[in-house]
């Protein structure tokens, strides 16, 4: 946990700044104050909320527009939603693929549920339990800026793994069908990790073992994210050495109980407040 404390460093640093000066009425802030629970978090827990079988309890949820996205994308899978201020159960066990879904603006939905919709679309039994889902390909679209975005990369990777995702020139909409199938797997990541989670979400449900290797890695800390998450929802990835992760089969995602942490972003304003006026107190981060 954070704790802030007076200091007089950012104002000894603002003063060297040009252009800029410190507006000070001589009030001191005081107080405890908590940071807006983690978006990246959230959304991530909630898809491995789905994939469980039973009953998973997010503490201190996110109702950010994402985490909105993603909670209604996991409901449309057939999970059961019970939602308040501090608390949001996700029940799964029988999940059904919808025939379309949605993302609206979120990027970090889409390259999520893309790669996990490609293993559990399939001509098989759906690998939380033994009954057959729908073998029709499922409709993934979105809302406007991520329209005019482009994601031919997520096409690629799904083609490439043994599944299909037709795509108009990069964009959305997608139609995905599956399964992808694991083993070794090379893939770039200077540009973005999201994918990459993607995969870590989906190849433990493949049917055989898979060794990702990812050449540039930029943004190491969203996929220790994903690995922590997945972690607590019962799935074990080796991720000892920094560019190559070890995933084994036939993995079962277990419900859990978990809190989301403070977002660090979301804190940038307390940070500050602190640095300046004095002590905030608790901002409930990791």
């Amino acid at each position: 946990m954070l704790k802030i404390r007076p200091t007089e460093l950012l104002k000894k640093y603002m003063k060297k700044l040009k252009n800029h000066k410190i507006i000070s009425n001589n009030r001191i802030i005081r107080g405890i104050i908590t940071a807006p629970p983690s978006k990246s978090m959230m959304v991530r827990a909630v898809f491995a909320a789905m994939l469980s079988n039973g009953t998973s309890v997010i503490t201190n949820p996110s109702y950010c527009d994402d985490a909105l996205a993603a909670i209604e994308i996991v409901r449309q899978f057939g999970c059961e939603i019970h939602k308040s201020a501090g608390k949001l159960e996700i029940i799964s066990g029988q999940v059904t693929m919808p025939k379309e879904i949605n993302c609206n603006e979120s990027a970090l939905c889409l390259n999520l549920i893309s790669v996990i919709a490609s293993i559990i679309s399939s001509t098989f039994t759906n690998p939380i339990n033994t009954n057959p889902i729908n073998t029709n390909p499922i409709k993934i679209d979105g809302e406007k800026t991520l329209l005019r975005r482009q994601f031919a990369y997520i096409a690629e990777l799904i083609n490439s793994l043994g599944g299909r995702c037709s795509t108009k020139n990069g964009q959305l909409p997608f139609n995905i069908s599956g399964p992808i199938s694991g083993g070794r797997i090379e893939l770039g990541g200077s540009n973005s990790s999201q994918h990459i989670s993607g995969l870590l979400f989906a190849l433990p449900l493949a049917k055989i073992d898979s060794k990702v290797i990812v050449e540039n890695v930029k943004s190491r800390r969203y996929i220790d994210l994903t690995l922590e998450i997945l972690g607590k929802f019962g799935i074990d990835i080796d991720a000892s050495r920094h560019d190559e992760f070890i995933i084994g089969r036939g993995q079962t995602y277990k419900p859990c109980k978990l809190e989301i942490a403070g977002d660090w972003s979301g804190a940038a304003f307390m940070l500050v407040a602190g640095g300046i006026g004095g002590p905030t107190g608790d901002l409930g981060m990791d």
